[in-house]
């Protein structure tokens, strides 16, 4: 009988790597689409203009059909990936799709924003931080369009449309550190964000890759391509150096920790993701139950849960001395509750309200909503298994998203990783739609900047593909998956033909 191992080894490198390479393809194609609707009508003649008046719509509409194609491309291919890595030959050469997935992170990392301008918004705030007495959180990034350096961002696409810094004191550190490094370029300063936001990725696959060995065995390769293959990470984060990855980076390295049972870990990991962004922490109560509910000991359990508290504390004391201006520093924070007109809950619970008297910032709709996703997580957190906790931990993830007062596509990437590390088929089709809604979703930014689209249109059908119609399927995926498991349950009491078991009553002795 001849050995056939290897020839399905030299086939298994072949399947992956043409998988790549159309990947590869299907990317530069891409980019090349989004830089082309991103810089239509740059340099403007006047930067202060919204929307772009330079800009050409015959242009930008061949861009759009350009990017749809792309777009459809690297989705099938991505969902390709996903079903291939369950079978023998790709989960037995895990680190080759894993390695080609890493390089094609590091290829991206020079790329220019095409679909965002948070990348040179950060470089605002960098700006802002290092100049004497400089802070983020009391000037706005738009003041930086009056400087030199504003001529500069204005020449790549930025617009000066940005309050204060929304963020927290250690992605603020960051920014500082790349306008430092960058002397000035806008390239390297970029290529400085973005050098953080890919090791972040790596480390956030590292991680998924560690949760779902411990809540689904063999389970390990779906879950790590699940996140690092999705045009998702590979377009928000590789290309656009959004700091949402960084902030799941420390979320998943605190959810690991808990279904490991390192309290002080978890503790340390949540609190640094709430000092990039404050989203992790919706994570705080599913993962202490499950600490008390697995603890061996209460002093035990006390002393790391205090231990990593203190450094949490001590850590943010540090990071918040140099720019903390009281009350004011939430500013930026604050400012990101009110939510914009959509089609979403946020939108719709807006609307309901009515404008604010006086013109005032009306916070009322972004009380509710952070009531809502509270009465979420206290009903989903009371788990005590590590497979329970990613359960909640994903619903959670979604709910935040559908609930938050604006939406923007890379906000789909804490769901997605969340629900990566979860590791059933059910999570990979919800991971698939949540991508899905987010690539359709994202070109809308650019549409309305130069004119193609109203602001409030584009708002409203961003919402409509990126949270109304995923978050429905995902929702009816999870209740389907239940019903499903019920009837299986109930199923199991009879034998293989539906007979139903007959119940033995022992006699009297």
């Amino acid at each position: 009988m001849p050995d056939w191992r290897p020839v399905r080894r030299v086939l298994t490198l072949g399947e992956v790597t043409l998988a790549a390479a159309a990947s590869v393809a299907g990317y530069w194609e891409l980019y090349r689409a989004q830089r082309d609707l991103f810089l239509n009508g740059v340099p403007p003649h006047n930067p202060y203009a919204f929307p772009r008046l330079d800009s050409n719509f015959l242009t930008a509409l061949e861009a759009l059909d350009r990017y749809w194609v792309a777009t459809t491309g690297v989705l099938v291919v991505f969902g390709y990936a996903v079903v291939r890595s369950r079978s023998s030959g790709w989960r037995r050469m895990a680190w080759f799709p894993l390695g080609l997935g890493a390089v094609g992170l590091l290829v991206a990392l020079p790329a220019r924003p095409g679909l965002s301008i948070d990348a040179l918004s950060y470089l605002s705030h960098g700006w802002i931080a290092a100049a004497p007495g400089g802070n983020p959180y009391l000037t706005a990034s738009a003041e930086v369009g009056s400087t030199p350096y504003g001529q500069l961002l204005f020449a790549e696409g930025w617009l000066p449309v940005h309050g204060v810094s929304p963020y927290g004191a250690l992605w603020t550190h960051v920014e500082r550190l790349a306008f430092a490094i960058s002397g000035g370029d806008i390239g390297r300063g970029l290529l400085a964000l973005k050098v953080v936001v890919v090791l972040a990725v790596g480390v956030s696959t590292l991680l998924i890759w560690l949760i779902a060995r411990q809540v689904r065995p063999g389970w390990e390769l779906t879950a790590a391509l699940a996140f690092s293959w999705s045009p998702l990470v590979v377009v928000e984060f590789a290309m656009e150096g959004h700091n949402d990855a960084v902030a799941i980076a420390f979320t998943l390295l605190g959810l690991w920790a808990a279904v490991t049972n390192r309290a002080f870990w978890a503790v340390l990991g949540l609190g640094l993701g709430a000092l990039t962004k404050i989203t992790p922490a919706v994570f705080a109560v599913p993962v202490l139950i499950l600490l008390v509910r697995r603890r061996a000991g209460w002093s035990s359990l006390v002393g790391r849960l205090a231990a990593g508290v203190g450094v949490a504390a001590a850590l943010a004391w540090l990071l918040y001395r140099r720019f903390w201006a009281a009350s004011a520093t939430l500013d930026g924070l604050r400012a990101g509750s009110v939510p914009y007109p959509s089609w979403s809950p946020a939108g719709w619970l807006g609307a309901w309200f009515g404008a604010p008297m006086e013109g005032a910032p009306d916070y009322r709709p972004g009380l509710v909503l952070a009531a809502v996703l509270i009465m979420v997580v206290a009903v989903v957190s009371w788990q005590r298994t590590t497979r329970g906790l990613m359960v909640a931990c994903g619903s959670i993830a979604v709910a935040a998203m559908a609930l938050t007062p604006a939406y923007w596509p890379w906000y789909a990437a804490l769901p997605v990783a969340v629900l990566a590390a979860r590791s059933t088929w059910v999570a990979m089709a919800q991971v698939l739609v949540l991508t899905i809604g987010s690539r359709i979703a994202a070109p809308y930014g650019d549409l309305f900047v130069i004119g193609v689209v109203p602001f409030e249109r584009a708002m409203q059908l961003s919402t409509l593909w990126g949270v109304d119609v995923p978050v429905a399927l995902c929702l009816l995926m999870a209740v389907g998956s239940v019903v499903v498991r019920k009837l299986r349950a109930d199923g199991s009491d009879a034998h293989g033909d539906g007979t139903p078991t007959p119940t033995i009553t022992p006699r009297r002795r």
